[in-house]
C-alpha cells in the first residue's frame, strides 16, 4: 500500500495490530485534522439506503464484510493504494464489537482532501446524510471546521468531537450549504454591509413580538438572531423587510440581534456585524391566574370593569397600559375605558383598539363555540358595553363570565365582541 503519510504496513500486521495501538496521522498539503484510533473520524456512507462491501486489504480485492448506510464507521488512515485509488483503513460494528477493514474513500465523500479549513462562526446543526431527516449532531461556536464536498444545497465538512483545542476525534456530517456560508466560512469583510444602527422590540401579546430596525444601505437583507442567554445565538428568521414578528410560546426572556447581509455575485452571501442586542421577556397567558383573581373578587363594585379586567389580565403577565376611569359629579361610576382619552362614557371602541393594536385576535358577534375560559367579552347592558372575563362554562356550552359588579360564574346572555387572549 503506497501511504501518504508512513511506509506500508502489511494486512498481517494490520490485524494483529490492536486498535489501541494503532496511531497514524493524516496530513495534505491542505491539511486535514490527525486522525488516529485515539482520535478517529467518525462516518457514514454517503449512501442513504445501500450497504458497501468491506475488504481485507487496501487493494480492494477481497470482499470480507458488509457495512450498512447505518453502521458508524472509524476511520484511522487514509492513504493511496498501489492503484493510486484514495483508500480508508476503518472499522465498522458488529455483533461483538468492531471489525477492521478497508473500504474506498469515495463510500463516506467524493474529496480526497479538505479543500479549506475555518472557525465556525455560530453553531449548526450536522447531519450524517445530505438530509435533514438523518442522524443529528452539533457543530458548537468556536469548533474547528474542514470543507469536503458539496452535494445540491448540502454541503459535507469534518469538526472536532469535544474541546477544539483537544478533540477526542472528528465528526464527517453533512449541513445546509446557507448555514456553512453564513455561520462557518468567514467572508471578506470589505464587502459586507454596515449594521442597523437601531434595533427595538415591542411586545404585542404574552408570546409574540415585533422587531424592527433601521434599513441598511446595499444589504439584500436581514438575518434575525435570537438567544435565551445572550451568548448562544441561533438563526430566528430571515427577512427582506425592517421588521420581524417573533412568536414564543414559553416563559423566557429572548435577546435578539439583527444582521444585514449582500448576496454575493457567486451567490455566497456576506453577513454585516450584528447590531445592537435588544431582549423582551415571553410570558404565554396564564388562563388559570386571570380567573383564579377574577372568581376571587368578582362583585366587589370597588372599580370600574375595565380596571378589574386590567387586574385579572395583569395576574397572567399581561399589562394593560393607561387604565383611565372617570367619575361623575355625583360620585356614580360613569365610564370606563383603556387608553379612551376623556370620553366620560364606557368606551368600548377604544378599549378594543388597545388589544387590536397590540396583536390579539379581536371577533364581532361571536357566537358561544367561540368562546373559551379565559376570553375577555364585551356584553350589552342597560345600552351600555361592559368588559367582562370568563370563568367557566356551563354544561350546556353557556359561557358563564365574571365581572367587577356581577356574582362569579353569572350566565352570559350577549356578547358584541371576544377578545381572544391565548
Amino acid at each position: 500500500m503506497k501511504s501518504l503519510l508512513i511506509k506500508s504496513i502489511s494486512v498481517a500486521a494490520a490485524i494483529i495490530t490492536t486498535l489501541s495501538s494503532i496511531a497514524f496521522c493524516v496530513s495534505y498539503a491542505v491539511s486535514w485534522p490527525e486522525i488516529n484510533s485515539n482520535k478517529p473520524l467518525k462516518a457514514y456512507t454517503i449512501s442513504s439506503d445501500e450497504s458497501i462491501p468491506a475488504y481485507s486489504s487496501s487493494s480492494l480485492s477481497h470482499q470480507n464484510g458488509t457495512i450498512l448506510s447505518t453502521d458508524e464507521i472509524h476511520v484511522y488512515e487514509i492513504s493511496q493504494n498501489g492503484k493510486g485509488e484514495y483508500v480508508a483503513y476503518c472499522s465498522y460494528p458488529i455483533p461483538n464489537g468492531r471489525k477492521i477493514a478497508f473500504i474506498p474513500l469515495s463510500a463516506v465523500t467524493t474529496a480526497t482532501a479538505p479543500s479549506e479549513t475555518y472557525t465556525s462562526r455560530e453553531a449548526v446543526t450536522a447531519y450524517s446524510k445530505a438530509n435533514s431527516s438523518s442522524n443529528e449532531s452539533n457543530i458548537n461556536k468556536g469548533d474547528t471546521v474542514y470543507k469536503l464536498a458539496e452535494n445540491g444545497s448540502w454541503t459535507q465538512v469534518i469538526y472536532n468531537i469535544g474541546q477544539a483545542s483537544n478533540p477526542s476525534g472528528w465528526r464527517m456530517a453533512w449541513i445546509p450549504s446557507n448555514n456553512y456560508s453564513n455561520s462557518i466560512r468567514p467572508v471578506d469583510r470589505a464587502t459586507f454591509p454596515s449594521s442597523p444602527e437601531k434595533i427595538s422590540v415591542k411586545k404585542t401579546s404574552g408570546t409574540t413580538a415585533e422587531i424592527k430596525f433601521t434599513a441598511v444601505s446595499g444589504a439584500t437583507g436581514y438575518i434575525v438572531y435570537i438567544s435565551r442567554d445572550n451568548s448562544n445565538f441561533e438563526i430566528c428568521e430571515k427577512t427582506t423587510k425592517t421588521s420581524a414578528s417573533v412568536t414564543i410560546k414559553e416563559n423566557a426572556v429572548c435577546y435578539f440581534r439583527i444582521c444585514a447581509y449582500k448576496t454575493e455575485k457567486d451567490g455566497s452571501e456576506s453577513l454585516g456585524n450584528p447590531a445592537k442586542t435588544a431582549a423582551v421577556k415571553f410570558s404565554p397567558y396564564n388562563t388559570a391566574a386571570a380567573v383564579s383573581y377574577a372568581k376571587q373578587h368578582a362583585s366587589e363594585g370597588k372599580v370600574l370593569c375595565a380596571e378589574f379586567i386590567a387586574d385579572c389580565v395583569a395576574q397572567a403577565d399581561i399589562v394593560i397600559p393607561d387604565v383611565r376611569c372617570y367619575k361623575s359629579s355625583t360620585k356614580s361610576l360613569a365610564g370606563n375605558s383603556l387608553g379612551a382619552g376623556t370620553n366620560p362614557r364606557t368606551d368600548s371602541e377604544a378599549q378594543l383598539r388597545w388589544f387590536k393594536d397590540n396583536g390579539f385576535v379581536v371577533i364581532k358577534n361571536p357566537i358561544n363555540s367561540q368562546i373559551s375560559v379565559g376570553d375577555l367579552v364585551w356584553n350589552t347592558a342597560d345600552g351600555d358595553d361592559n368588559v367582562v372575563i370568563i370563568t367557566g362554562m356551563s354544561n350546556n356550552g353557556t359561557p358563564l363570565y365574571s365581572s367587577v359588579n356581577t356574582d362569579c360564574d353569572t350566565p352570559l346572555d350577549s356578547a358584541r365582541f371576544l377578545v381572544k387572549l391565548s
